[in-house]
């Protein structure tokens, strides 16, 4: 609910629209995976992003890592470059 709800309200926060983003087949996210990844695009850090989804900072952070490792990547900046390639 309330990750629906900051899709709603919060997207001016960030700079990448999730809707339009275009995850690649090869890449097989979670559901926990896709609500952190949204999340992350939108600019949260990962204390809101504990915060709205009641788990630890330690937990979000073992998600990031898993979705970097998913991706091939190591940082948020790749992952940012490589959802905008993959968008366009």
């Amino acid at each position: 609910r309330f990750v629906s709800e900051i899709k709603q309200h919060g997207s001016q926060r960030g700079k990448m629209d999730f809707d339009k983003i275009n995850i690649p087949d090869c890449v097989k996210l979670t559901g926990r995976e896709k609500e952190i990844l949204q999340l992350l695009l939108q600019g949260y850090t990962y204390y809101l992003i504990a915060e709205a989804l009641v788990i630890s900072v330690s937990t979000v952070k073992t998600h990031v890592k898993n979705i970097y490792n998913k991706f091939g990547i190591r940082n948020k900046s790749e992952l940012i470059k490589i959802l905008d390639q993959k968008s366009s």
